[in-house]
């Protein structure tokens, strides 16, 4: 399944490979969901990476196919495919001065918002997210300038997990721990509470891990708001680039 982004690369590529393409959107074709729902035999299993699949699309899935037996703990793909290292770059902090506001400042408003929601801590699994939450960015992903990343913000700790745990995040308070150890710590008792999670960018694999030890509270990340809405510093950069391009 690709969307009309992909049609002209994927029937490319595809073609002779016995892949069948489905264009997403085009009239007559299923969703993932339809498809399932109509192919699926009552006694199969239907098996997807949890690293890769949201929680709301797992959900969704599941939902369409409620008497099949679901597994996510392995990367089916392993055996087949040899999957590249991931990338290590140099993380770079943004000064204030161009930020316009401080990671101290963003994460005190963050735990102001979770404080709303009656919620403990946010388990954050969006790269920008963390990038802007902590002010800090690098060249792990080809055009995108973020660190491969997650954070775990309570009301008196921040994680950050990274590639370089040796890392300066500009934030004094950052606890900064390996990226590959993610596992370990969302099975240990550190997770613990309520635990905002926004189940549109959290895989499932680590949903489940973070459900054993702790209540996931499902809604929107703050912030995305918060990122939406420019201060004066962000708002005189950007005037300054429409007119550089212009």
């Amino acid at each position: 399944w690709t969307d009309g982004r992909y049609f002209i690369q994927a029937e490319r590529e595809l073609r002779d490979t016995g892949i069948i393409l489905m264009r997403s959107g085009d009239d007559g074709v299923d969703t993932i969901e339809d498809y399932l729902k109509k192919n699926l035999p009552c006694d199969a299993a239907l098996g997807f990476d949890g690293r890769t699949v949201s929680v709301s699309r797992a959900k969704k899935l599941k939902r369409a196919v409620p008497s099949r037996i679901i597994k996510f703990k392995k990367d089916l793909s392993k055996d087949i495919f040899e999957r590249p290292a991931l990338n290590v770059s140099q993380i770079y902090v943004i000064p204030d001065d161009l930020s316009g506001e401080s990671s101290i400042d963003r994460i005190a408003k963050l735990r102001k918002e979770l404080k709303k929601k009656r919620c403990d801590a946010i388990f954050i699994s969006s790269l920008e997210e963390t990038a802007y939450l902590f002010n800090i960015r690098a060249d792990d992903i080809k055009h995108t300038p973020v660190p491969m990343s997650y954070s775990y913000i309570t009301a008196e700790k921040a994680y950050i997990f990274l590639m370089d745990e040796r890392a300066d995040t500009g934030y004094p308070g950052a606890i900064i721990k390996p990226y590959d150890s993610l596992e370990d710590f969302l099975k240990s008792g550190k997770v613990s509470g309520k635990v905002l999670t926004d189940n549109e960018s959290l895989n499932y694999k680590w949903y489940k891990l973070i459900k054993k030890n702790a209540k996931p509270v499902p809604g929107t990340s703050p912030i995305k708001l918060m990122k939406a809405v420019k201060n004066q510093t962000e708002l005189s950069y950007i005037r300054n680039i429409y007119h550089k391009d212009s």
